[in-house]
């Protein structure tokens, strides 16, 4: 048991309904469900090199609501990268998605699409600057985020966040990070609410 005026910490990092996430890729690979044990990030004006990845974070079984939320911190884990260092941003996804079913114009298995191509994007919560070495831990806060969520101001309590590479185009942006099918299961993605 938690000791008196303790705060309970939540982790959030279990392939089995705790976390769901893909990538969607834009232009030749719009249609194409990304659904593995990576997750990756890309900026770039050819559509067809565009990723972003998408999580979903099951606060809506886990927190209580209304809960008041101390602390919220995405971590995931890069997997490998191209050369360059980019600035990588933590979005809010206004709309809900299907891990299975999730391509650059689709959210659902029914065959919903997004209300804008590449994921409906909401408010911007953080930002970090990811390197290029394998194996670094990337964290991003998102107490604000979380807060609202489960305190029900955006309907739904679950916290869905988008990952999205904020630079330039470059031919050299390409971020891959261990999903929740990682079989590395230290890596994968975590949510750690306090």
């Amino acid at each position: 048991p938690a000791r008196a005026g303790a705060q309970p910490t939540l982790f959030l990092d279990s392939a089995h309904g705790e976390v769901v996430d893909a990538f969607i890729r834009g232009g030749d690979y719009r249609n194409t469900v990304y659904n593995s044990s990576v997750l990756q990030t890309k900026a770039n004006s050819n559509g067809s090199f565009r990723r972003r990845a998408l999580l979903k974070f099951d606060t809506q079984n886990f927190v209580p609501e209304n809960a008041s939320i101390q602390s919220a911190t995405l971590t995931v884990t890069l997997k490998s990268s191209e050369s360059s260092t980019r600035t990588i941003g933590a979005y809010r996804v206004s709309t809900s998605f299907d891990e299975g079913a999730a391509t650059w114009y689709r959210r659902k298995s029914t065959g919903d699409r997004w209300t804008s191509s590449g994921g409906d994007l909401g408010s911007r919560y953080a930002t970090a600057r990811v390197g290029t070495s394998g194996g670094t831990r990337v964290t991003f806060n998102v107490t604000s985020l979380v807060q609202s969520t489960v305190r029900g101001n955006y309907g739904s309590r679950y916290t869905r966040i988008a990952l999205v590479d904020e630079g330039g185009s470059s031919a050299s942006s390409l971020k891959e990070f261990h999903s929740s099918e990682s079989s590395d299961a230290s890596a994968r993605p975590k949510l750690t609410v306090v």
